[in-house]
């Protein structure tokens, strides 16, 4: 396009999206995927596009516009001395404390989740040490703002190039060869792994408590690389929505990069990146 995007109209749109999603935009990305949805939607104009927005009509458009700014990077077992410190210091105590309460429910979310590579990480990561599944209640809740990215995840299907990220022994026990439903060689994630994830949009800029879809608290929640979008106000929120839906003793995950902000509630520092719910 040829038409420049001004300070005053740019200001506008990032209240908008900030206002929504918590998220602070920087003007060249947001031109940038604007020109593309101008061209998709058909709008010659940058302030016809934002009134748009504005309209009853446009709230499926806004979150087309979302989809193209977020940057949905993920990968299977990213950052893994998260991995590591969950199978060896968290899962362990938590099963052997489950079986001697006689509880059997194991209860996961994965915010954030793009396109389902992280929660499928944690699935095989929870599975691989449950091991007989007919003994457990093991469920894991993933959650994204952008509905594409939870229509891929939802299939299961990726790359060959990707999965070659997974450790060979859960891509052996996890995944299978799927040339008929790609272009490209790919695996899918086998259906006994894909049931065990519930996907759901959620907005995490949504300030009432998390209404989740299972029966109790989480004992593990992964809110990792997302802390970094949000300002501070925004994070403060987000944190408490966090650890009001962690079950005592849970564990909250956040981003190598990231940190609680200091408004955050009660959770206590375990190691750079990850804290804990007391047990009260």
């Amino acid at each position: 396009m040829d038409e420049a995007l001004d300070d005053d109209l740019f200001q506008q749109f990032n209240a908008l999206v900030r206002r929504r999603y918590g998220i602070e935009l920087q003007k060249p990305l947001l031109q940038a995927r604007l020109d593309g949805r101008l061209k998709s939607a058909r709008f010659l104009r940058y302030q016809d596009y934002y009134h748009h927005l504005l309209s009853p009509r446009g709230e499926e458009e806004l979150t087309r516009l979302l989809d193209s700014l977020l940057t949905h990077f993920t990968d299977f077992f990213r950052e893994q001395q998260h991995f590591r410190f969950l199978d060896e210091a968290v899962i362990p105590p938590l099963l052997a404390h489950k079986r001697e309460t006689l509880r059997n429910r194991v209860r996961v979310w994965c915010a954030a989740c793009s396109t389902g590579e992280e929660a499928y990480s944690l699935a095989m990561t929870f599975l691989h040490q449950v091991r007989d599944l007919s003994k457990w209640d093991l469920r894991l809740l993933a959650t994204d703002v952008s509905r594409q990215a939870l229509r891929i995840a939802e299939r299961g299907v990726y790359p060959a190039q990707r999965v070659l990220k997974v450790p060979p022994h859960f891509r052996h026990l996890y995944f299978r060869p799927c040339p008929e439903e790609s272009r490209e060689p790919s695996f899918k994630i086998i259906r006994t792994l894909r049931r065990l994830v519930t996907f759901i949009p959620d907005n995490l800029k949504d300030p009432s408590p998390f209404q989740s879809p299972f029966d109790s608290p989480f004992d593990v929640i992964f809110c990792r690389n997302v802390m970094i979008y949000f300002d501070e106000p925004t994070r403060s929120q987000l944190a408490c929505r966090m650890a009001g839906s962690l079950a005592p003793g849970g564990y909250f995950f956040v981003g190598h990069t990231e940190s609680l902000p200091g408004t955050a509630p009660p959770l206590a520092f375990v190691r750079p990146s990850i804290y804990r719910k007391p047990l009260q």
